[in-house]
């Protein structure tokens, strides 16, 4: 029966990880909804008939601390869910206000007709808060799952290929969608971004967000099957044909993150990508790989030659005119930090930027914003400096513990596999400067198991 409730737990990862995407990134209350009560119904099944451990899972990895995650993390974890509860409990107005001034004003202004409270909430907005601490749970519920069920390299590498598959699938339907000049979405008639590739997203930057998420991944898997098929035995055939195929599927989807001609995206994988080949020499097989890497740029190449650059380059061109532009990223971020400076104990509430945001909005910003494009000044301005640096501190200790483990290991599928999962959680985290990728469910869901998935690689010995 553990057994069966491992296949169970890895079965629903490897749907969520499918389906997910497809229903605009499942940033509708229905599927946040579906996505945490299925997260929800397999953490329950995963406590009550607990999966199995191998023995060798059961191991510390080389010379590894076999925590999950060492105390302080833990600690760091469990004070920003506090923080989120205390967002949205009523506290007395006077302590509230103590907290900050500007609480008052934004409830007249969110809740107009209402006479001054004697309880306030920190949140502005109670339910949107809730619905953060919702995802939130399910995020972490995810990512703790992901970590339980991969204990062996064919659970690790089960997950990894579903990644790709969805990330190729939404590559190819994008890629097709615009080369054709359909742009639907699913049957629906696109009416934003209608001039690039977005998948079954809405917004070209989080279809690029989901693409930096997996094609790290993607590569290596590439590197370690060439690597193994230079030292192939007999029992152990096809490496260099599933490393060819898998290299083809992904020159598409950097291809179709290109005709996302998503600025941060592109930065974001380039930047990853050069860390990664520079990493790597610490592994076993440079010279073919840096080869391997010639031809999948060259491939690349062709493929953005045939489909054209001139959308890409025109956007790459704009970034400064854009960014000095009226009602466009650099004027919402002064506003954020006003923001900040209002709320800057325990912050405005989870998920109430855009609840926030009209009160700051000056005149001569034509748009509401609803986010900040840019996840770390959103999360100070929603959560404050305190909830910031707890969940900030969180994910800087996580990839500390990541890389230790990592360095220690000396199994080649193990180290190049851990690699991939650091490169694909520094590409977001290097996006999120210019994005909001993480307020994305599909995409922090995706974030969250990548987290799970690679400090399994890095810990656990796998057979």
């Amino acid at each position: 029966m553990h057994d069966a409730s491992r296949r169970i737990v890895e079965a629903g990862i490897i749907l969520l990880l499918l389906l997910s995407p497809l229903p605009f990134g499942s940033v509708k209350y229905w599927a946040v909804f579906v996505i945490g009560a299925c997260c929800a119904c397999l953490a329950l099944l995963t406590l009550l008939v607990p999966p199995r451990e191998p023995d060798r899972a059961k191991q510390p990895s080389e010379g590894a601390d076999h925590r999950v995650i060492p105390p302080l993390l833990k600690a760091s974890l469990a004070a920003f869910a506090v923080l989120m509860l205390v967002q949205i409990i009523p506290l007395p107005s006077f302590l509230v206000a103590a907290l900050s001034e500007k609480r008052a004003m934004i409830h007249g202004l969110t809740a107009p007709g209402e006479s001054a409270a004697d309880w306030l909430a920190v949140s502005v907005f109670p339910y949107a808060t809730a619905v953060e601490i919702w995802k939130f749970a399910a995020y972490v519920l995810a990512g703790w799952l992901t970590y339980r069920v991969v204990t062996s390299r064919a659970g690790a590498r089960r997950i990894a290929i579903a990644l790709v598959f969805s990330a190729v699938f939404q590559a190819g339907y994008g890629l097709f969608e615009f080369a054709s000049g359909r742009q639907h979405i699913l049957g629906y008639q696109k009416i934003h971004y209608i001039d690039c590739a977005t998948g079954t997203f809405i917004n070209r930057n989080h279809f690029a967000g989901f693409l930096e998420l997996a094609f790290p991944i993607l590569w290596a898997l590439v590197t370690f099957y060439w690597s193994r098929a230079s030292s192939e035995k007999s029992d152990n055939t096809g490496s260099r044909e599933k490393s060819i195929l898998l290299l083809f599927f992904g020159a598409l989807m950097v291809t179709g993150l290109i005709a996302s001609a998503s600025r941060g995206g592109i930065f974001a994988l380039a930047a990853t990508f050069l860390a990664f080949q520079v990493i790597r020499p610490t592994l076993k097989g440079n010279r073919a790989n840096a080869g391997l890497a010639a031809v999948f740029c060259l491939l690349v190449l062709l493929f953005s030659l045939w489909l054209g650059t001139d959308g890409m380059r025109t956007r790459i061109g704009a970034v400064g005119e854009d960014l000095a532009a009226a009602g466009n990223r650099l004027g919402a971020w002064k506003v954020t930090g006003r923001m900040i400076s209002d709320f800057p104990i325990l912050g405005s509430g989870l998920g109430t930027y855009r609840h926030a945001f009209p009160v700051y909005r000056p005149t001569a910003m034509p748009l509401n914003f609803a986010h900040a494009h840019n996840d770390y000044l959103e999360l100070a301005s929603d959560a404050g400096l305190v909830g910031a640096a707890l969940l900030l501190g969180f994910l800087a200790g996580f990839l500390i513990v990541c890389i230790r483990r990592f360095s220690k290991r000396r199994s080649l599928f193990a180290r190049r596999m851990a690699l991939g999962g650091m490169t694909a959680i520094a590409a977001i985290l290097v996006h999120s400067v210019y994005d909001f990728n993480l307020h994305i469910p599909a995409n922090a869901l995706t974030f969250s198991i990548v987290m799970g998935w690679t400090l399994a690689c890095a810990s656990r010995r796998m057979g």
